[in-house]
């Protein structure tokens, strides 16, 4: 899912930066300039941190971060939608890649 994603942004110009779990999405935000990324797509579970744990550590020194959150099990994970922070926006697996794309550029023009 990853991959498709992260080719079907690219395609539209998009630069993207994949992290294969959520320490080293934010060992990526931690080394880069505050204005450097604009949206984090991170699924709510993930190995090592989960996004919701991912994006309050990110938000301590970029309180303007957009979250595109994903996931496709959150039923067997405690998850319930209402958890996310109100600032967020989520989009339930299995979807297009089309979808994140459009979806990308709708939370980047708020």
């Amino acid at each position: 899912v990853r991959d498709m994603v992260s080719l079907a942004l690219r395609d539209q110009g998009y630069q993207v930066w994949a992290a294969a779990n959520g320490d080293e999405a934010l060992r990526m935000v931690e080394k880069q300039t505050k204005d450097y990324f604009h949206i984090l797509i991170i699924d709510v579970v993930m190995p090592t941190v989960s996004g919701p744990e991912l994006v309050a550590q990110v938000r301590m020194t970029r309180p303007d971060m957009k979250v595109l959150y994903t996931s496709g099990y959150t039923e067997g994970a405690n998850f319930h939608r209402d958890q996310l922070d109100s600032s967020t926006e989520f989009l339930q697996n299995p979807y297009h890649p089309n979808k994140v794309v459009l979806m990308v550029r709708e939370i980047l023009d708020r």
